[in-house]
């Protein structure tokens, strides 16, 4: 039996490897387990972004976990991302939704260009568009820097998604079940920096986070075709499976009265957005 064979609870088991990859995509926080330098085991928390068929992680060239992982030692990657809890009517069926993999391999580090460009998917990953707002690295900062990478080749998938499986005597009592859905990721309101000079805006890369955690700074009023726009915000049916695809639905308030839905993405940011719809204005008038 190999030891990606999921034994319990086999129907979570996922064989898709387009699912891995989806959850690898999905996910910022991984946790890589190894044997340490004295012989016990070590569980570590770290970053992690995918980059076509591997996985990239990296840390200080003075980290122990790095040097050891580097050296060639079997890990194992694990992630999750939960995604509710499963309310039943008996605490031993209560659950989690979640996504979580398991990977095993060994690491190998990059050097040069290799990991310069591996740096890049990383900040890329975690901040999309932030890598084109700021300096490349130094060299001092790239001697500092240690960034390893693990070939996709043995995993496992599980994903739970499913309502609570009472007892039939437990769904005849009077007791509620059912599921309580939570984000796998929240983001907040960004908070400048303390020592940030005046007059710096929030960058595009940060205002698209934002934008697809579905908070969304207010924008001023624009003034097209005599027409006054408030902000936008989602509308209970929002669609958002495509980015720029002209199918995400949001609601706006129009100074002409009521509320109207037009189909403009608001996902890219805020400038994006803004330009959308003054193309819209001027070439529809609607």
């Amino acid at each position: 039996m190999s030891r990606t064979t999921v034994t319990r609870l086999r129907e979570k088991a996922v064989a898709d490897r387009a699912e891995l990859d989806r959850l690898l995509d999905d996910t910022f926080l991984a946790h890589i387990g190894m044997t340490g330098d004295h012989g016990g085991v070590v569980v570590i928390p770290t970053g992690i972004a995918r980059d076509t068929d591997h996985v990239l992680v990296h840390g200080s060239t003075g980290s122990g976990w790095m040097r050891r992982a580097a050296s060639g030692v079997p890990v194992c990657v694990t992630v999750t991302q939960l995604n509710g809890i499963v309310v039943a009517r008996s605490s031993f069926e209560s659950s989690f939704h979640y996504r979580s993999a398991v990977l095993f391999g060994t690491f190998s580090r990059l050097t040069g260009t290799e990991a310069e460009s591996a740096l890049d998917v990383l900040t890329e990953r975690f901040i999309p568009g932030r890598a084109a707002e700021i300096r490349r690295p130094h060299r001092r900062e790239l001697a500092a820097t240690m960034v390893l990478s693990m070939p996709i080749r043995e995993w496992s998938v599980k994903l739970s998604d499913g309502w609570p499986d009472d007892e039939a005597e437990d769904i005849e009592g009077s007791a509620w079940a059912g599921v309580v859905p939570f984000g796998g990721e929240r983001l907040g309101e960004p908070r400048p920096a303390p020592d940030l000079r005046p007059g710096i805006p929030v960058p595009e890369s940060v205002r698209t986070l934002m934008c697809r955690a579905g908070i969304q700074r207010p924008l001023k009023r624009l003034r097209e075709n005599s027409i006054l726009m408030a902000p936008m915000v989602p509308s209970a049916r929002s669609n958002r499976t495509d980015c720029l695809g002209g199918r995400h639905r949001w609601r706006h308030r129009c100074a002409r009265g009521g509320l109207r839905e037009r189909r403009w993405c608001l996902i890219c940011g805020v400038a994006t957005y803004r330009e959308a719809l003054l193309a819209r204005w001027k070439t529809t008038g609607k």
